[in-house]
């Protein structure tokens, strides 16, 4: 239609109607490209407000897994220094028992809890951490995601060369074959073992390594992006959520 009248005009030499085609012409085509860039960036902000939703929703559920694990984490690494401390630098009497026997015969255990949730590793897979509109929280995010990177490096090494030592002592540790907690130590034997004590102050080393500089950091960085995400998501928990 506005083809036609166009050629009409420019055959008779109507050069005013023919700027006014001109002009009609181009303001549709730039109304017609900012509707559509209007469309794409409204869909763009539903899908960034999706993924940070459910994002949000991922970093709710960690919270309840670092919580348990900082806190059992902390209580073992507590045991096994104060086991250590008894064992290797006190010449009194030992003040130890079940509890801290089970927590020298896990001090090798570092389980492998490092958490990168779904919707970080959909976002970067896929390319679409544009969409994330705020600089602070892809950064956020990126940091997140580097840091898990960290963790896992960090766990494999102080996992290397680590001590089973109920294997290398089994006349001081003895696990029950049928009962997974029942362990019996021989804490006298341990602290007359030159050998034992090093291999324990090692292992506990190594044990409160894991917990301070990878499980009590994945929840600091944790709680830094929940933060940013109740913020650009305005949410406000009513019961205090261990962020």
């Amino acid at each position: 239609m506005i083809l036609r009248r166009v050629i009409k005009h420019v055959r008779g030499q109507e050069w005013t109607a023919i700027v006014i085609d001109f002009f009609i012409v181009v303001v549709g085509v730039f109304v017609g490209l900012q509707v559509s860039n209007w469309s794409a960036e409204r869909a763009e902000r539903v899908d960034e407000r999706q993924y940070l939703v459910r994002l949000h929703s991922e970093m709710l559920e960690l919270a309840k897994t670092n919580q348990t694990l900082s806190e059992d984490g902390q209580d073992s690494s507590d045991r096994i220094s104060f086991a250590a401390e008894q064992i290797v630098n006190s010449s009194e009497a030992l003040n130890l028992n079940a509890r801290h026997c089970r927590a020298i015969w896990r001090s090798h255990i570092f389980a492998d809890q490092i958490y990168l949730p779904s919707t970080i590793e959909e976002l970067i897979s896929s390319g679409r951490l544009n969409l994330i509109s705020k600089d602070e929280v892809r950064s956020a995010i990126v940091d997140f995601a580097q840091s898990v990177d960290g963790y896992r490096a960090l766990v494999e090494d102080v996992r290397s060369d680590r001590l089973v030592l109920a294997r290398k002592y089994p006349l001081l540790i003895t696990p029950n074959s049928t009962d997974r907690d029942n362990v019996r130590c021989d804490f006298e034997g341990m602290r007359s073992s030159p050998s034992f004590r090093n291999d324990l102050t090692d292992n506990m080393y190594r044990y409160k390594a894991y917990i301070t500089f990878v499980i009590v950091e994945q929840q600091s960085k944790r709680k830094e992006l929940h933060s940013l995400l109740d913020t650009v998501l305005g949410i406000k928990h009513e019961e205090e959520v261990t962020p």
